[in-house]
């Protein structure tokens, strides 16, 4: 994926996984293959652990079908950008991020 981030063009990639974009004040609700908090239930198909392993943010990520999928995070949304390659010729697709702010949540 090709993003705007800190003045400058820079790519970004996965290992294969979904990448999502998350805005700053959502990103702590975000556990990705961690166990779901406080007794958060969610649902989903994939399972990043195996058939009987307990359902995780990522799975929720990773059953997004397409280009693109809006996922609740916390009180807000976060945008999947899903496949992997383009349905012509087999070319990674191109996503362009502009982020308004170098700042990471901590």
């Amino acid at each position: 994926m090709l993003c705007w981030y800190g003045g400058a063009l820079r790519w970004m990639q996965s290992n294969g996984g979904p990448l999502l974009l998350v805005p700053g004040e959502h990103l702590l609700s975000w556990e990705g293959t961690e166990l779901p908090s406080g007794g958060r239930q969610i649902d989903a198909q994939f399972r990043w652990g195996g058939q009987n392993a307990p359902v995780t943010d990522y799975d929720r990520a990773c059953d997004v079908q397409g280009w693109l999928g809006l996922l609740d995070i916390g009180a807000g949304h976060g945008l999947v950008l899903g496949a992997s390659r383009t349905p012509l010729l087999g070319r990674p697709p191109l996503h362009l991020v502009r982020a308004t702010s170098t700042r990471v949540a901590s």
